[in-house]
């Protein structure tokens, strides 16, 4: 199965941003100092982050496969 790795990771850092963006929010930032849910979207962050390492990682080892499976043509 293929897949579009480029649009995915788009995706990541969009909710990556989109988060960012709602935590400086001064709503946010009120509703944090009662709720403490900041824990809460520096987990997803890290999450996400960690995924988009992952897929990043994993472009990295399908060029250099594909490098190499070429190299073995010649």
């Amino acid at each position: 199965m293929k897949i579009d790795i480029k649009l995915l990771k788009n995706t990541i850092l969009e909710l990556i941003s989109d988060i960012a963006t709602e935590m400086n929010t001064p709503q946010f930032k009120e509703l944090d100092r009662k709720s403490f849910t900041v824990g809460k979207f520096e987990g997803e962050l890290l999450g996400l982050y960690k995924v988009f390492n992952i897929i990043t990682d994993m472009e990295e080892y399908r060029n250099k496969k594909e490098e190499l499976n070429e190299m073995e043509k010649q």
